[in-house]
């Protein structure tokens, strides 16, 4: 759960999703505005024959829920700061109370823990964000603010109150006049799940173990009580996804207006079934996905579209529909079949150090060209990366790339040869492909593609300075006699995802 990691802002949109390409051909869907059951409707029967069969029971399930209908019918990404504003202006008009917490982990997720069983957004509060915040909390018209560590405000304004809190275990009974359990979060990665298991029902008060407690504050005075509110969610509040990049405070208000959340390991949905099981049928439905890094609202529907259709998965461990991220690809010319040069290099030896962490997939990778394609054993669990200069050869190439573990690398005319593969994978119900580039040039951003932009090693350095689209992942190309040690490697920025051996 990133606690210090600012996320850009983008302004929420109430805007419809447009329309999102159904891989079968050129059908398409529209948001569902009827009312009625969606998979009721003409033209339901053909949506359902083409769903992954894994899906198709939490589809039916997912789609069951009824929301209410103030909230947008299609899928919402909510820009998320750590100050958890955005969270704020979907979910609340107005709120009495309001709790506001310092940066400090403990402090994040008592504050949090309160929200939940007080039905009170949370936002929180540092130097650079005091301004939004007191602005927020004036939006919601709020009468009782409880400040929980390092908050800079006021004791009270007028009519605003400001009740402290002491930050021990006994304080919370008189505080929320509720008995607390506390509840140990043993590592970080551990936050969202913990946060989305809050209920206001069974309090529980969330601890960061892997941290020391902070040092209890001298209380003079005797302790407030902070009015808790009436839930306002009827259970109709629309389904919300969050990963470890989402805020504490967004989490913490979703909760505290009543929305249940779902935690995925990666913004894209595609990412794996579990995933993905966590959001079919929602394409054309309510959904709330907290962060920007989710993407925006169409891009966040062509995804599930997408991934209940797919047919296939990526090579490697696990049932996963995108090539990124925890992978690294290890990429090498073909010169026998199958046998990459086996002489150890930076790359390698990098690699071996990644492969200690348990989540990274280590892949092979060949480029291949029209000669040694023939070579290339299709069944293995290895990318075989197709050199291309033009749609002539893509269309040439059709049959093999079908195969889930195909991608290609363009030299020329690069845009139409991504626009022809995106309109292929989508057509194919097929999981996303690489595309490899040796510069990053393609700008229409199609999620159905897994862009890598290849830089040369001497000129590697220079993307620190002008960052790759947002779109594109760092591939980085090793000369045969290279400098670089597996250590030098490890210290890249960014980080390359894709290594091509020389």
């Amino acid at each position: 759960m990133h606690l210090n990691t600012q996320y850009p802002l983008k302004s929420r949109t109430l805007a419809m999703v447009a329309c999102v390409l159904l891989i079968s051909g050129c059908a398409t869907f529209s948001p569902n505005t009827s009312g009625n059951d969606p998979d009721t409707q003409p033209g339901a029967a053909e949506t359902q024959s083409l769903i992954r069969p894994e899906l198709k029971a939490a589809r039916n399930e997912n789609r069951k829920r009824h929301v209410a209908e103030e909230f947008p019918d299609h899928p919402i990404v909510i820009s998320d700061d750590l100050a958890g504003i955005e969270a704020s202006k979907h979910f609340f008009d107005s709120s009495e109370t309001v709790i506001v917490a310092g940066p400090h982990p403990w402090d994040q997720l008592r504050a949090a823990s309160i929200a939940v069983v007080s039905h009170a957004p949370m936002l929180s509060i540092d130097r650079d964000s005091r301004g939004q915040v007191l602005s927020e909390i004036q939006r919601l018209q709020s009468r009782y603010i409880l400040t929980v560590g390092e908050v800079d405000l006021a004791s009270t304004s007028g009519s605003l109150s400001v009740i402290e809190d002491p930050g021990t275990f006994e304080a919370l009974g008189k505080l929320t006049a509720f008995q607390f359990e506390r509840t140990p979060v043993i590592k970080p990665e551990d936050i969202p799940h913990a946060l989305a298991s809050l209920d206001y029902k069974k309090p529980a008060i969330l601890e960061p173990s892997w941290l020391p407690a902070p040092a209890q504050k001298t209380n003079s005075g005797r302790t407030h009580a902070f009015p808790g509110q009436s839930k306002r969610d009827a259970d109709t509040a629309p389904m919300v996804i969050a990963t470890t990049h989402t805020s504490v405070a967004a989490m913490a208000t979703a909760r505290a207006y009543g929305a249940n959340i779902r935690v995925l390991e990666d913004a894209d949905p595609r990412y794996n079934i579990r995933s993905m099981q966590a959001v079919a049928g929602l394409s054309d439905q309510p959904l709330v996905a907290l962060g920007s890094h989710f993407g925006s609202n169409d891009q966040l529907a062509t995804r599930i579209a997408l991934g209940e259709r797919s047919r296939g998965f990526q090579p490697g461990r696990g049932a996963r529909g995108t090539v990124f991220p925890h992978r690294l690809i290890l990429g090498t010319e073909l010169t026998q079949p199958n046998s990459p040069d086996t002489a150890p290099t930076p790359a390698h030896e990098w690699l071996n150090q990644q492969a200690q962490h348990p989540e990274m997939d280590i892949t092979p990778a060949y480029f291949l060209t029209a000669e040694n394609l023939p070579h290339w054993d299709a069944g293995s669990e290895s990318y075989g990366i197709v050199t291309v200069d033009g749609v002539d050869t893509l269309e040439k190439l059709s049959t093999m790339l079908e195969r889930a573990n195909t991608g290609i690398y363009a030299t020329a005319n690069e845009e139409e040869c991504a626009t022809w593969l995106a309109n292929f994978v989508a057509d194919k119900r097929l999981p996303q492909k690489l595309f490899i580039s040796k510069d990053a040039v393609v700008t229409n951003n199609r999620q159905e593609l897994a862009f890598v932009g290849l830089v040369e090693e001497h000129n590697y350095s220079t993307i620190e300075h002008k960052p790759l689209p947002a779109h594109y992942y760092a591939g980085l190309v090793l000369s045969e006699k290279t400098q670089l040690t597996a250590d030098d490697i490890e210290k890249l920025s960014p980080r390359p995802w894709l290594i091509k051996v020389a």
